[in-house]
């Protein structure tokens, strides 16, 4: 069972506990417990600050955890790092024996790039629907029209992205200014491209079924859609997501 799924029968069953899903810490615990034995172990020192944190944290443990596994098997296969390719190792590889001498020599598809790039190995996100046939492939998205700010937007609610974010497009219709970050917000993006943000619409309200609801949303450029709402959100607010039937059931704090 993928942290998604989890997630969402956690909130599910939750309803049927409304005392522990009220206590914050009562709830975090429980969610912890409940993760699989190798997740729990990379979170056992981590704090969060709530449970919408928590839920990212543990979607990136268990891609950190998938990654590693990968990586012994392509060791285990003979495959290099280098090039992607078998029969040989990386001290073989005749593309590291092509590469030019030189400071930033280094190996693997960074090389080269300087210590400025070494950052985009490490994204503070991730997106698994960026376009309209991005979001035909993947099972864990529902999409549907609702408000911002008053503003009609086709919005994907996409279990896969650990933030939220509104396309640079729709932005500009809302009238609001956004929030200049300090450093910039490194999305990876379902090609695997790292790309960056450096602005935030803080408190949007979004209104679904006559309820309001807020969202922080972080400027990314898109395309087919206006918003994702991600895991961040979606946590935050107990979704149930039902891929299967394409529906969306949110808990409001009444």
């Amino acid at each position: 069972m993928s942290v998604v799924e989890y997630t969402s029968q956690f909130n599910a069953l939750g309803s049927y506990a409304p005392a522990i899903m009220a206590d914050e810490v009562m709830k975090l615990h429980r969610f912890k417990k409940g993760l699989n034995n190798r997740i729990q172990s990379a979170l056992a020192v981590y704090q969060p600050v709530n449970f919408s944190d928590l839920v990212g944290a543990a979607i990136r443990a268990k891609a950190d955890i998938r990654r590693r596994e990968e990586k012994k098997r392509n060791k285990a296969s003979g495959v290099c790092f280098e090039c992607g390719k078998s029969g040989h190792g990386i001290t073989e590889c005749s593309t590291v024996a092509n590469r030019p001498a030189g400071p930033n020599r280094g190996t693997g598809p960074n090389a080269g790039a300087g210590p400025s790039k070494s950052k985009e190995d490490k994204p503070n996100a991730r997106v698994f629907a960026m376009t309209q046939e991005e979001a035909d492939d993947a099972n864990e998205v529902v999409s549907g029209t609702i408000l911002i700010q008053q503003v009609s937007a086709y919005a994907l609610f996409d279990c896969g992205a650990t933030h939220s974010f509104i396309s640079k497009r729709f932005a500009k219709k809302l009238g609001c200014k956004p929030e200049k970050l300090n450093e910039p917000f490194l999305i990876a993006t379902p090609t695997s491209r790292v790309i960056e943000t450096h602005e935030i619409y803080r408190d949007c309200k979004i209104s679904i079924s006559e309820q309001t609801f807020s969202a922080n949303l972080k400027q990314l450029i898109m395309v087919d859609f206006d918003v994702i709402l991600g895991m961040d959100w979606l946590a935050r607010n107990n979704a149930i997501v039902d891929c299967k039937g394409k529906k969306v059931r949110l808990q409001t704090t009444n």
